[in-house]
């Protein structure tokens, strides 16, 4: 692995930490919603929920 991957790898990381502590919501929701974003292509709107995946907040 490459320096660069080291940090693209870590930088992630760091944001899916982020942003599971800034919404309240499981490291693994944040993970669920990247995945359907990225793979799926759906789009969200602002503010959807996430109570019904475990989630206790908003992921945006």
């Amino acid at each position: 692995m490459t320096e660069q991957e080291k940090d693209d790898l870590f930088f992630v990381c760091t944001m899916i930490e982020y942003i599971s502590r800034r919404t309240k919501n499981h490291r693994h929701v944040v993970v669920d919603f990247i995945k359907i974003r990225t793979i799926c292509g759906v789009p969200m709107k602002r503010g959807a929920c996430w109570h019904d995946k475990g989630g206790h907040g908003k992921l945006f």
